[in-house]
């Protein structure tokens, strides 16, 4: 009786142990160096799937940003990406903001990815870009840009 009951108990150990650190065993064929990170990864991507050719909106927020909107629009055009939609919010701009958005996407043939929200009155900020993100679909991806700002480099949207 007391061989079974240990049999019993190294047997269920093994089986208990196969089963809850089976998860820990190397991966094999690949280097040493690159197991850790395709690992974390495979994790990863358990839970956070890659999704692929999802569409970016970049909603700007553009308030007398007459000076810095064609760096602003060049940093997005020159993107690698290009499933993206440019939502630009002038917001009662006192200066030729919204004039020279619109030219200088016609003239990089682009007009066709922007979309330009002019309001002649300025509104609370938050309210002007809750009220546009609220329109967009639930699927796209936001990128929120103020006025001043643009991308650093042409695979920002990539990552």
């Amino acid at each position: 009786m007391k061989k079974f009951l240990i049999v019993t108990c190294a047997l269920a150990f093994v089986v208990f142990a196969y089963f809850s650190l089976r998860h820990l065993v190397p991966i094999t064929g690949l280097p040493t160096e690159n197991r850790e990170t395709f690992a974390i990864q495979n994790h990863l991507q358990t839970f956070h799937p890659i999704q692929e050719d999802k569409n970016f909106v970049i909603v700007i927020l553009g308030e007398n940003a007459e000076d810095s909107c064609e760096r602003q629009l060049k940093s997005i055009f020159n993107q690698t990406y290009s499933a993206y939609q440019i939502l630009y919010l002038d917001n009662g701009s006192t200066d030729q903001t919204a004039d020279k958005v619109k030219t200088f996407c016609e003239k990089e043939n682009k007009a066709g990815r922007l979309t330009l929200v002019c309001h002649k009155q300025k509104k609370a900020d938050m309210q002007v870009v809750y009220d546009a993100i609220h329109q967009l679909s639930p699927q796209d991806i936001v990128v929120y840009l103020e006025g001043n700002d643009w991308l650093s480099h042409e695979n920002v949207l990539d990552h």
